[in-house]
């Protein structure tokens, strides 16, 4: 049976700190080919122009009065307010692309089992620092080689089905401190037996400009630690992603080339072992290179190789704190049963199970 086709949709966005990006975001949204019937603002603080965008037809701006209460709060607070069928997040710092809201849409609307589906980062990401080019390719690359059939989902740029968001309970607002509160909601939404897909085509131009020291604090303390707390509980499935098998070969492949270079001082052999394991590196990640030299130049290869190797071992090693247990297990969602989910695991002394850390970047 064709399901009923979606014909009111809503897009929330949750902004904070977020003048120099909301007007392009929301004209953006305004001038999509697929129209919003809704669209709702969350200001969380720190946006100086709010008071234009509320005058804005079309806009509905909710004003959280006090300390900044975070993402999943803001997305949680918008769904509330929407009487549509379909909720579409989009971070204030994307710009989307005209066909992006229909393509998610057509996704949904070819089965009504399809209960979420989220897009990608395009190329062209409006940066200036290199660390924030590759940062932003890392994740158009990482989401137009993902598999379609997702167990993940992106609230920069995602669809849901209202009524499968409140079955589940929302964003988890708790989780959302550690910015992978989308992630778990991915997890839940596939724990109640729903389709999440991944439509590459559907694009948005990203205007975070991360510097070095941003880019690792994300990474390491908002991502990687908390990801691998929700892998180690048991509560993700894995083999998607940045949980993909050439992701956790690049992990194994970062850390045997540490090694080999370190070695370089004791053997010869260290160092051919060295060039061997850096070689079979560069192959893995080739499509990710060429990218960062198509769109950077040389220079911006040079760091983004340098940068991404260190993303392996950071990575691998936040996995590695957690599963030795040097921090605090993760606490789970309310509603949520992280109980028989297979673990997604990204390093080599794991490397026969399903894995990795996954790179819903936000943001």
């Amino acid at each position: 049976m064709t399901p009923a086709a979606i014909k009111r949709f809503a897009v929330i966005v949750p902004a904070y700190n977020a003048s120099k990006t909301i007007v392009d975001c929301l004209e953006a949204i305004l001038s999509s080919t697929r129209k919003p019937s809704e669209v709702i603002v969350y200001h969380d603080g720190l946006t100086d122009n709010i008071n234009t965008i509320a005058l804005v037809p079309n806009v509905r701006v909710i004003t959280n009065p006090g300390a900044p209460a975070g993402p999943a709060r803001g997305r949680n607070a918008g769904s509330r307010e929407s009487t549509c069928d379909v909720l579409i997040f989009v971070d204030a710092d994307v710009i989307v692309a005209k066909d992006a809201f229909g393509l998610l849409l057509d996704e949904m609307d070819n089965d009504a089992q399809i209960w979420a589906a989220f897009g990608s980062y395009d190329h062209a990401p409006r940066v200036t620092r290199l660390a924030a080019l590759y940062a932003n390719l890392r994740h158009h690359w990482v989401h137009q080689s993902g598999q379609r059939e997702a167990v993940t989902f992106w609230a920069g740029l995602g669809a849901v089905r209202r009524e499968a968001f409140w079955a589940v309970g929302g964003f988890d607002e708790e989780r959302g401190i550690s910015k992978i509160e989308d992630i778990e909601l991915g997890t839940k939404l596939k724990r109640g037996r729903g389709r999440i897909r991944l439509v590459p085509e559907a694009l948005g131009t990203h205007c975070k400009d991360w510097t070095i020291a941003q880019l690792w604090r994300t990474d390491i303390f908002y991502r990687a630690i908390p990801w691998a707390r929700l892998l180690a509980s048991g509560a993700c499935v894995g083999g998607h992603l940045n949980g993909a098998t050439r992701e956790r070969w690049s992990a194994v492949f970062a850390y045997l080339s540490l090694l080999t270079l370190a070695g370089c001082f004791l053997s010869v052999w260290a160092g051919v072992g060295f060039i061997f394991f850096a070689i079979l590196y560069l192959i893995l990640n080739r499509e990710l290179f060429q990218l960062l030299l198509r769109r950077g130049g040389v220079r911006a290869l040079v760091v983004g190789v340098m940068l991404h190797w260190a993303y392996h071992l950071y990575a691998s090693a936040a996995y590695m704190i957690v599963k030795l247990r040097l921090l605090p297990p993760a606490k789970t969602g309310a509603g949520f049963d992280g109980g028989n989910a297979p673990p997604m695991v990204p390093i080599a002394v794991d490397l026969a199970r399903s894995g990795g850390i996954c790179d819903n970047q936000r943001r």
